[in-house]
């Protein structure tokens, strides 16, 4: 196995993951206030993202610094 084999192998696993990652917090409940600051999530914010479970400026934040949760 060449070394283009083995980084389509770890592509595909982390592909697999980051979909199981999605579905799985798709069957989580939204929150009503941000885990992070306690702020109220806007109704149509927990409207369109499913298992929502932090505000529009947190969720900025934690993504700016590299984490998608």
């Amino acid at each position: 196995m060449d070394i283009a084999d083995q980084a389509s192998e770890i592509e595909q696993e982390n592909l697999r993951i980051a979909l199981l990652n999605h579905h799985a917090q798709q069957n989580v409940l939204s929150r009503t206030f941000c885990i992070d600051c306690d702020v109220v999530i806007p109704k149509e914010r927990l409207a369109i993202v499913k298992g929502c479970q932090r505000c529009v400026d947190c969720q900025d934040i934690l993504e700016r610094k590299g984490g998608r949760k």
